[in-house]
Parts: C-alpha cells; structure tokens; sequence
C-alpha cells in the first residue's frame, strides 16, 4: 500500500460543516473501496475559533499544515467579523504561504433538466475555468484617502508578474492538450494596459502548443459567447477577478453553485487546496438545506490530483448518477432533499457502483 495520504480538514465557517461531513463520508467510503489510507487532521481555524483567540493563520498552524498533503476546506465567512478579516487572514494567508497560485474550476453538464438553456444535452456543456489567484487585486495595497467625507477616494491596483502569467497559462495549455485541445484567454488588454501580459504571454507560448486550438476574447464577448454557446468552450484562462465571475457564470449554467467543487493548486510542489466555490451561507448555517455536491465535488478533484484516478472516477459516476436519475433534483436550498439525505444517496451509489464493478470480475 501506498504511503498515506495526509489531508487536512478546514470545515470553516456557517454550513462549511455541514457539507465537509458529508465529503469527509464520501473519501471514507471511497477508501474502504479502494483500499486507500488517508489520515485526517481538523483544525478549528475559522470565525469562532478567531473570535476566540483572535487567532488566524499563526506560524504554528502553518506549520502543521505543511505537514499535510492536502487541504480540504468548507467555507470561511462570518458576519460577525468584518468583511475580509477572515478572508485574507486564513485563506489569502495559507493560498500565498504554500504559493497555490493557480485555480482549477471545471463544469460539465450531468443533466438537462438542471441547466436554464434549451436544447443542451449531458454532456453539452465541460469545460475548466483556470485563474490566476495570487495577484490582481491582491497584489498592490489599497485603502482609502480622506475617509468618511464627500472628498472620499478609495484607491486600488492590478498587477501581473511575467512568471504568474506564464505559469497559469502553460498550466492551462496543458490542461488543453489533455482534454480537446481547445483554449481560450480572456483578457482585457484593448482597454487595460495591465493585461497586456496576458496577451504577450499568450502570442509566446501559442506556438509552442501547435496541437491546440486558441484564441483570445475580450471579457464582454466571452460572456455573451459564455450564454449564447457554451459548447464550444474547453479550458478557458483569465485573471482571479475575471475568472471568479465567469466561473460562477458557467456554475449557473450546469446547475448552480452548490455542484461546484474547485482546486487552489500549490506550484512548489506544497499541499494544494480543495474547496466548494460557494460561501458560508450563514443564514443556512445548522439548517441541512444546503447541498453537499459541490464539497463531494471537491473530493473527486483531490483524489484525481492525488493520481487515485479509479476513487475520483466512482465519486464522480457517483455524483451523476443521482442527479441523472432525479434522486436529487436540483443543489438547490429547494431540492426537498437536506444536507445529509444528499450524502446518503451518494453513499448509496457508491456501494451500488462498486457492487456492479465487482459481479463483473
């Protein structure tokens, strides 16, 4: 047997919890399966632990994270605690400490009743959003001159490293070259100078990947093309803030953010992190109304990263399946189906599915 694989569990913050519980059932089942050893470590890092402590991301915790080799993280967000305290102290602070420099979200269409357009069949709609998520916005400081007054200028900056840009966009490249062989940059460099180092990155690296097709999109055109005909699209890379609404975009479009599972992949070879894209939800927070899918999701991409390609496999056969089959209808809050009622029904295809592989032997 393999050495065991090291994960630790961040359930964070309002229905974080409840839908890493139902993740963590999941890999377990998974591993039972598959004869894989996991070990799982939980840290109370988060709003009440904060609260608490004031603590966030010490050098300590740091630490035992880079111990690990994963993280599985539920949701961070409070409203008790001002707005990007949270966020930039526990989840910009560990993304930037083990460089998780890129953002893998990928969307395929299971079903055409969960889908808002016409005529898009299963399938109709796979494609991966990959985002730089470690500059833009985050790069420079910002703060606000003369604060509180009509006079009041809130100033901020973008920014790109040549070594950034190239690193996302020769991931998502290859990524290409793995699936169809099809790539799209969106970018914005006819109005901001900024992105032109997406665009030189772009024209430099292009010709070295002959066997995909790529082009460049400006942001308003992708996202009418993004509605019109989703379709054509395979990888598409952009920066953090473009790439956080197109993504969300292509989530509607394949049944909503509560299906969503994405990865924050380390580039130094560190633990990478694994997360739904949704929120903390606070007002569902202890309700079992939220749907686990998108933390289940999650699981799938961390298996697959982890190369346990036949565990990533069965969880997402898994996750189809009861959506397929309309046994949950929708990742809704008004599916009629609660948190741990959408976890036992994927539990329950799981053992189905290895039931089946197994009286095939």
């Amino acid at each position: 047997m393999a050495d065991a694989l090291r994960l630790a569990v961040l359930p964070g913050d309002g229905i974080g919890p409840e839908v890493v519980a139902e993740g963590l059932r999941v890999l377990e089942q998974v591993a039972r399966l598959d004869d894989l050893e996991i070990e799982v470590f939980r840290f109370p890092q988060g709003a009440d632990h904060y609260l608490a402590t004031g603590e966030l991301a010490t050098p300590v915790f740091l630490d035992e994270l880079a111990a690990c080799d994963a993280l599985y993280l539920g949701a961070v967000g409070d409203p008790r605690v001002a707005p990007r305290v949270l966020e930039a102290g526990l989840l910009i602070a560990i993304s930037r400490h083990f460089q998780m420099d890129i953002s893998v979200r990928p969307y395929r269409l299971a079903s055409a009743s969960l889908t808002p357009l016409k005529g898009r069949q299963p399938g109709g709609i796979d494609l991966v959003v990959v985002r730089e998520c470690a500059e833009d916005l985050f790069a420079l400081p910002a703060g606000a001159i003369h604060p509180g007054i009509d006079d009041e200028v809130q100033v901020g900056g973008i920014a790109f490293s040549r070594r950034m840009v190239e690193r996302v966009t020769r991931y998502a490249f290859e990524l290409a070259r793995q699936r169809r062989q099809r790539l799209v940059m969106v970018e914005h460099s006819n109005a901001a100078a900024s992105h032109d180092m997406w665009r030189h990155t772009f024209e430099r690296l292009e010709p070295e990947y002959g066997d995909v097709e790529a082009w460049r999109m400006a942001p308003d055109g992708f996202a009418m093309s993004l509605i019109s005909d989703p379709g054509i699209f395979d990888v598409v890379v952009t920066t953090w803030m473009l790439g956080g609404i197109f993504s969300d975009m292509a989530a509607a479009l394949v049944g909503g953010l509560g299906l969503s599972g994405s990865a924050r992949l380390s580039s130094t070879g560190g633990p990478s992190m694994f997360e739904p894209i949704h929120g903390s939800a606070p007002k569902y927070a202890g309700k079992q109304a939220v749907s686990p899918l998108a933390a289940i999701h999650s699981v799938e991409l961390l298996l697959r990263h982890h190369g346990y390609l036949v565990s990533a496999d069965r969880v997402a056969t898994a996750i189809e399946h009861v959506l397929v089959s309309g046994q949950i209808p929708s990742a809704t809050t008004r599916s009629g189906v609660s948190t741990r009622e959408q976890g036992d029904l994927v539990l329950a295809a799981l053992q189905d599915d290895a039931d089946v592989r197994e009286a095939r032997l």
